[in-house]
């Protein structure tokens, strides 16, 4: 299902796209790209993540945040797919953050020191974007 429409409160154009088990949200703001990710993140999202995370790479140079907060799960080939990921925009020269992820998947990456080749802001998107906007 992909569903597109305006922002909150008359902001940006989001497109929502739900996956079997997540649900992700893509929206376009002047220094970010942000994709909103809830739900459980297990291998049948993979493809569907990787698809539309490349699809924003290929179109835009702006950094791409990855929101996390509503995340509840993530198995080892979420995890694989956000070195993919990361390793894909290291190459375009594109910053590629983990945003708000919830502590107890911040402390899986710890465990798997994930968090030593992966970008993780522990705030808010709005604290990054501030963050770099200033």
């Amino acid at each position: 299902m992909v569903r597109t429409g305006g922002g909150r409160r008359g902001g940006p154009p989001v497109a929502a796209l739900k996956g079997e088990d997540m649900e992700i949200s893509i929206q376009h703001l002047p220094s970010t790209v942000v994709v909103t990710m809830s739900g459980m993140f297990g291998t049948a999202e993979v493809d569907h993540m990787l698809q539309q995370v490349r699809e924003v790479m290929a179109t835009t140079r702006l950094d791409i945040v990855l929101e996390g907060s509503q995340l509840r799960f993530i198995d080892s080939s979420g995890l694989g797919c956000l070195v993919t990921l990361a390793k894909d925009a290291r190459q375009k020269r594109q910053r590629f953050v983990l945003a708000a992820f919830p502590g107890h998947i911040r402390e899986v990456l710890v465990m798997t020191r994930l968090d030593q080749l992966l970008t993780i802001h522990e705030g808010s998107v709005q604290d990054y974007v501030r963050s770099r906007e200033s």
